[in-house]
C-alpha cells in the first residue's frame, strides 16, 4: 500500500491527543504522504473540511479517541462509499 494522502484527528481541547496526532502527521510526511490534521469533538467537525481539501484519494485516516470520536468520520465516509473498519 502507498501511503498518499492520510488524515490526522485528535480530541479537540486536548493537549495528549493533540501532541500524537502531530506527531503522527509528522513521521508521515517524512514518509512523503500528504496529510490534513484536525480536531474532533462536540462543536469540531473536520471530516467535511478534509474531504473537501482531498485532491486525491484518503489512503489512511487516524483518529485519536474514544468511539463517539470514531463515528464521525464513519457518518461521513458512508455517504462518499469509503471503507472503513472499526
Amino acid at each position: 500500500m502507498q501511503l498518499r494522502h492520510a488524515i490526522v484527528a485528535y480530541k479537540a481541547g486536548h493537549d495528549l491527543s493533540h501532541k500524537w496526532a502531530v506527531r503522527c502527521a509528522q513521521e508521515l510526511e517524512v514518509l512523503g504522504c500528504r496529510v490534513l490534521l484536525g480536531p474532533t469533538g462536540a462543536k469540531d467537525n473536520p471530516y467535511p473540511v478534509f474531504l473537501a481539501s482531498a485532491v486525491e484519494p484518503i489512503d489512511l485516516a487516524i483518529v485519536l479517541g474514544g468511539m463517539g470520536r470514531c463515528w464521525g468520520p464513519h457518518d461521513t465516509w458512508l455517504q462518499r462509499e469509503f471503507p472503513f473498519w472499526r
